[in-house]
């Protein structure tokens, strides 16, 4: 069993499967959106329920620090993936 899943994960990339850069752009961008939707969540959270924000702030404070890391690792991400499509299309416009 492990052979063919060995195999299918060496033929993966050579099939219709590969995720291409345009793709990942696209799941980087929605991934980005989510992350916004969730800091705009714990700001509503902060400003209507403050007095809960109180007795959770150590819980809020760590997963907006999560949020915030996790957007800039995909912001790099897409920046390189931005990058290397421009490239290509310069270099098949020549």
């Amino acid at each position: 069993m492990y052979k063919h899943i060995a195999l299918i994960a060496l033929l993966l990339p050579f099939s219709g499967y590969a995720i291409t850069k345009q793709e990942r752009k696209n799941d980087i961008l929605q991934e980005l959106k989510k992350i916004e939707d969730r800091a705009m969540w714990y700001r509503d959270f902060v400003k209507n329920n403050y007095w809960a924000a109180v007795f959770s702030k150590k819980s809020i404070v760590t997963n907006l620090d999560e949020l915030y890391q996790r957007a800039i690792a995909l912001e790099a991400e897409l920046n390189q993936i931005e990058l290397e499509i421009m490239q290509e299309e310069a270099c098949s416009k020549k």
